[in-house]
């Protein structure tokens, strides 16, 4: 016999002769011996003509036979119909139930199935009529994840859901204690202040060494600012920014690309853009730009329009020019920091404060 168990489930009906409305819930009781009763509810048919409704059961990995039960019930207070349907339980444990309306003698398709118990997410386990279904096994790898983040990802493995092994979230720093949060779905590491510097600063230059345990890694290089202003069109938010750097090591943006980013004063990154190397062209010694067509502007580069590097002994100049929706989050913020990655040369300008009017930010 089955333990009380409620399901839900929002189906739509295929329509054949007649619409029908969506199978959403299922409570199963035990009755006799081999036996069990649900109340299963639906949403009526909107079409006119409907003369009753048929629940049809079936088990996992069978078609459906005959209706387990017939009739035209009065609506529930909200609205809804139900009936209580005595049916035999698979074996499995694991049962579908659907519905279909009546016009006369002819039925319509089924609505979405409803399956009661806990059904193989590592099995295809469906019907379109009563007779047409698919049974078959996933295919190895398709992620069957039980949505706990701290057991790590499960993958099907013939036919079966295997569990691999927990998620690690040990880092490589001596002096924080690791521990991994199921609720929030991350892994955190506390430690106390100066346990690693890296990971205290607010220098986003400083994430990876912070992950990768690298505490006494130095900061980014300091960009400045000359303008960066952001303008809203009607095709969404135009960019312009320019600055420099210094920089003593060696760089080549057609060789490792380009990564610009834009975050807000709590950190969370509000735009960013990936230049792959391919598209960066050499102009001339120490001059490289990305230039981006029009019909490339949002879904190649998240608008970026163009991206100048001209270097002058080892004084890096920036321009940047984009043009996208994706940066009105940006447009809104009162303090901006931009980040320019270029391969392992990293440089920033942190906390710009943007003045706002009511089309125009200016940062510096």
């Amino acid at each position: 016999m089955l333990n009380s168990l409620l399901t839900s489930l929002a189906g739509r009906w295929s329509r054949r002769l007649f619409a029908g409305a969506a199978l959403f819930g299922a409570v199963t009781t035990p009755s006799a011996a081999f036996a069990a009763i649900a109340r299963v509810r639906w949403l009526p048919s909107p079409a006119a003509g409907i003369t009753s409704y048929k629940v049809y059961v079936r088990n996992a990995g069978a078609p459906y036979g005959n209706a387990q039960w017939t009739g035209n019930p009065l609506p529930d207070p909200d609205g809804a119909l139900s009936a209580s349907v005595t049916y035999n339980p698979a074996t499995s444990g694991v049962n579908y139930f659907t519905v279909v309306a009546l016009g006369g003698a002819q039925e319509s398709g089924l609505s979405g199935e409803l399956p009661v118990g806990d059904p193989n997410p590592c099995q295809n386990d469906s019907c379109s009529s009563k007779t047409s279904c698919t049974f078959s096994v996933r295919p190895d790898g398709s992620p069957c994840d039980d949505a706990s983040f701290c057991n790590g990802a499960e993958t099907c493995r013939g036919g079966v859901c295997d569990q691999v092994a927990a998620r690690v979230c040990a880092d490589a720093i001596a002096c924080t204690v690791d521990a991994c949060d199921d609720v929030a779905g991350r892994c955190t590491h506390a430690g106390p202040p100066g346990c690693c510097p890296a990971c205290d600063s607010n220098d986003p230059c400083l994430a990876a060494a912070c992950a990768q345990g690298e505490c006494a890694a130095e900061g980014g290089l300091e960009i400045e600012v000359d303008r960066v202003r952001l303008m809203k069109k009607a095709s969404g938010i135009r960019l312009a920014g320019k600055g420099r750097f210094t920089s003593d090591v060696p760089i080549d943006p057609t060789i490792s690309g380009a990564e610009i980013q834009l975050r807000a004063i709590d950190g969370s990154i509000v735009f960013r853009s990936v230049i792959e190397p391919s598209a960066v062209l050499a102009r001339s010694a120490g001059r490289y730009r990305f230039t981006a067509r029009r019909s490339q502007f949002v879904d190649s580069q998240n608008g970026i329009t163009r991206l100048d590097f001209r270097a002058k002994r080892n004084v890096w100049t920036v321009t940047l020019k984009a043009e996208t929706p994706l940066l009105e989050n940006a447009a809104e913020e009162p303090t901006l920091t931009w980040l320019v990655n270029i391969g392992s040369t990293c440089a920033r300008r942190i906390d710009m404060a943007c003045e706002q009017s009511s089309d125009l930010a200016v940062c510096r």
